[in-house]
């Protein structure tokens, strides 16, 4: 193998990684200020309600992907992470939301 087509390898290979260790913060940054510049794509897009879910979709998909099997196994080891972690998502995230909200369901609405 020529040593241009190592180097040409190598990187990609540091390309790639880069790629998905940034990949959150730079597609925020293009979110973000992309409508500042052009907002045309945007305004058509928001009349179909499933660009929201597939771009929520590939964001999951990245970050899966990064995931390494020996982090869920950690985490699948230790219940106590799992009992505060399932406390904060559904009980305090739920109050805060409800409480800058001001909408706290009541009776009235399970019925």
């Amino acid at each position: 193998m020529d040593i241009s087509n190592v180097r040409l390898e190598k990187c990609r290979a540091n390309f790639a990684n880069l790629f998905f260790d940034y990949f959150l913060p730079f597609s925020q940054i293009i979110a973000i200020g992309q409508p500042f510049l052009y907002a045309k794509p945007g305004a058509w897009l928001s009349q179909y309600s499933i660009v929201g879910y597939i771009l929520i979709a590939i964001i999951f998909l990245v970050l899966g992907l990064k995931l390494k099997t020996e982090d869920i196994k950690d985490a699948l080891r230790s219940s106590h992470v799992f009992i505060v972690a399932l406390i904060s998502s559904l009980f305090i995230t739920g109050s805060v939301c409800a409480g800058i909200t001001g909408q706290v369901i009541s009776r009235s609405y399970l019925y």
